[in-house]
């Protein structure tokens, strides 16, 4: 999964006994390996590991499972899984051998994943809960064998009650990265934003959008990195549609050009979103908006703090988004009437921003026991107010059609923030400058 194992030995050490102390010794941990995903009769798409077991194990094995028995005197952390046959090798290359895995990964036992309904009825014996994922990415196959093995751990009279949700334990584990995981996200911050520089470079009327994803594609690559999530390349009215990825329409002078694309690094995620102009000159009803949208962020940003909250941060860019579009005369009445009647909908419709790490929408809940979660040190987060102008609005034609959207990955700090993306250009001045360049 990650470079330096001497590292990762001792970071894996540190999540596995956060894990073991969390679920308390009458507790048992299953968590599955994501399988294998086919795109089209026999053709596979690109393996990406489970993030919860990649989280807890390192490990980029498919078809494994592995168990964690707190307080258990064979064996806490136990792994199934088989290596590769022969022919496997010869078509997909080989894994590691039980003996390398034990060694780098800290497994404490590994069996053949074909004993797994025979031993794990047995690892049951004397818990009351088990905590497994039923719906995350790549591990539904494997229940049908876990149902087995829980039909027959009752049959043989284990104490076993409670079936929990997986995600209860990890994803809280999860929200804070260590210092280990922080240079991973920083690396694929900085991947993303050398994208976004050469498309700012390379972009101009006459090419289409799907130049800019080509080149997006390969800074990524050249950079040891895949994309977080497929890339949003939309000009024009095109940006008005969030999730916009046919990335196929021509670059238009006088438009405007959004692109929300992220890297993924060893598995751990970055998310940018710039808007420019495609000639490389803001006209002034693009700069005004665009202007507004900068300030938004730029206030919910400074909201990002220990003890801060979600809601603080989006209030903070409504409240600016409110004001703004009031001063355009695009938004009519006062601004506590506006407020409360939540007027900005038509025109920004989306939260403004989530946690990030591992998955792009990262692991971790917004709400603990009805309250908020507040921010800490070490979590990541991304902040991406907008403004999506409709086409059938009143509004005068040099707004309608306009799609803004600016987003940058942010750290909690002991002290504040740290923006882990502020070396990229998103002042109009910067933006143009380096256009120009």
């Amino acid at each position: 999964m990650m470079a330096n194992p001497d590292y990762l030995s001792v970071e894996l050490t540190r999540r596995q006994r956060a894990l073991i102390r969390a679920a308390g010794t009458q507790s048992v941990v299953l968590i599955c390996s994501a399988p294998r995903r086919y795109r089209s009769n026999d053709v596979e798409h690109r393996y990406r590991q489970n993030s919860d077991f990649a989280y807890l194990t390192g490990l980029a094995e498919i078809d494994a499972l592995a168990v964690f028995v707190p307080g258990s005197a064979r064996a806490e952390y136990t792994l199934f899984y088989t290596p590769p046959k022969p022919e496997q090798v010869i078509w997909e290359g080989g894994g590691l051998s039980a003996a390398n895995i034990k060694k780098r990964y800290g497994v404490e036992r590994i069996h053949p994943k074909e004993q797994f309904d025979e031993i794990f009825p047995q690892m049951l014996a004397g818990k009351k809960r088990l905590y497994c994922s039923f719906d995350q990415a790549g591990t539904s196959e494997n229940m049908v064998a876990v149902i087995r093995t829980l039909r027959q751990a009752r049959r043989a009279k284990a104490s076993l009650d409670e079936l929990i949700a997986l995600e209860t334990l990890s994803h809280p584990l999860r929200l804070k990265k260590s210092g280990f995981e922080m240079r991973l996200i920083k690396k694929a911050v900085d991947i993303a934003v050398t994208s976004h520089e050469n498309n700012m470079r390379l972009c101009r009327p006459g090419l289409s959008e799907r130049d800019i994803e080509a080149q997006i594609l390969k800074t990524l690559r050249e950079n040891d990195a895949h994309p977080s999530y497929p890339p949003i390349v939309a000009s024009g009215a095109n940006a008005c549609t969030l999730h916009y990825t046919k990335n196929n329409a021509a670059l238009r002078d006088n438009q405007l050009l959004l692109v929300d694309a992220g890297a993924e690094y060893r598995l751990y995620a970055s998310d940018i979103t710039r808007t420019y102009p495609i000639n490389g000159r803001f006209r002034p009803p693009q700069r005004e908006l665009y202007e507004l949208v900068l300030e938004a962020q730029l206030a919910a940003i400074k909201q990002v703090r220990p003890g801060s909250c979600w809601s603080e941060v989006h209030r903070a860019a409504i409240q600016v988004l409110v004001r703004g579009l009031r001063s355009l005369k695009i938004l009519r009445g006062e601004i506590s009437t506006l407020m409360r009647k939540k007027a900005w909908q038509p025109y920004y419709m989306h939260g403004t921003g989530h946690w990030l790490g591992m998955d792009v929408h990262d692991a971790g809940g917004y709400h603990k026991k009805r309250e908020e979660i507040r921010f800490a040190a070490g979590m990541v987060l991304t902040v991406e107010p907008g403004l999506y102008m409709p086409a059938d609005s009143k509004l005068p034609a040099y707004w309608r059609r306009v799609g803004i959207r600016i987003e940058d990955d942010v750290q909690v700090t002991s002290r504040g923030r740290r923006v882990l993306s502020e070396k990229l250009a998103k002042t109009c001045e910067a933006i143009e400058r380096l256009m120009a360049s």
